[in-house]
């Protein structure tokens, strides 16, 4: 029953800590199934969106847990017994809680170490995959680097995947982005080069008449929207945030 179990829960409600029954070894097996999941993902080397989920997860435990904790602190106490062997005041709540609440608590001190280890490898594999990925300009770097073309290579492969890239200003969680748009795929060869690929993009597209052009190669063929996508858009904002 339990195996069924962890087989068949792959995906994890924002809400899940809350709805369904309350119970803990049911929420703990429902989580243990969802995090499977995940590591198999990261086993193929495909990180996203499933590390986003995991942060957004603990960040969720994490503030549960400390608005709780906030909240017990301000109910009213009384001293239970003095603990002369470590010289302090023990004391206990007048407040008795809900058995509902003490499954949560139990299911948070279960959670959040368990999403941190997940996440904690998923980052692993993150700055594995940027590592292995290297970033060149083609060409010479414009000045205006906020906008400009991203050409992405996987395993020294003759196709080229194209994005027209936008440096944005904030994204949902409040930080800046790279936003690529997809523009077409070209193979280069010795006859044609990316500098080449770069010129006709500028007699194509002529509201960006000196863009700036940067090339990403992978060495490996890591899935193009669960990875090398998302990997690609952190290497080239950190190389325009510092350049």
């Amino acid at each position: 029953m339990r195996s069924s179990l962890i087989l068949l829960m792959k995906k994890l409600h924002e809400n899940w800590l809350t709805d369904d029954l309350i119970d803990f070894e049911y929420k703990k097996y429902k989580l243990l199934a969802y995090l499977q999941g995940v590591e198999q993902q990261f086993q193929q080397v495909r990180l996203f969106p499933y590390l986003h989920d995991l942060r957004t997860h603990l960040a969720t435990c994490q503030l549960v847990k400390g608005n709780k904790e906030a909240i017990r602190s301000h109910f009213p106490k009384r001293v239970k017994k003095l603990d002369l062997r470590n010289v302090e005041i023990v004391y206990e709540d007048l407040v008795a809680e809900h058995a509902d609440i003490v499954d949560i608590t139990e299911l948070l001190d279960y959670a959040i170490p368990q999403l941190s280890g997940s996440l904690h490898r998923g980052n692993a594999v993150l700055e594995e995959v940027g590592v292995r990925m290297k970033l060149s300009p083609v060409g010479i770097e414009p000045m205006r680097t906020e906008e400009g073309y991203l050409f992405l290579q996987r395993n020294r492969n003759r196709s080229i995947y194209v994005y027209q890239y936008q440096l944005a200003l904030f994204n949902t969680e409040q930080e800046r982005y790279v936003k690529l748009n997809y523009v077409d795929q070209a193979n280069v060869s010795i006859g044609k080069t990316v500098n080449q690929l770069k010129v006709s993009l500028t007699r194509r597209f002529s509201h960006l008449p000196n863009p700036a052009t940067y090339i990403i190669e992978s060495p490996v063929d890591y899935p193009i929207a669960e990875t090398l996508l998302p990997v690609a858009q952190r290497l080239l904002l950190r190389h325009l945030s510092v350049s």
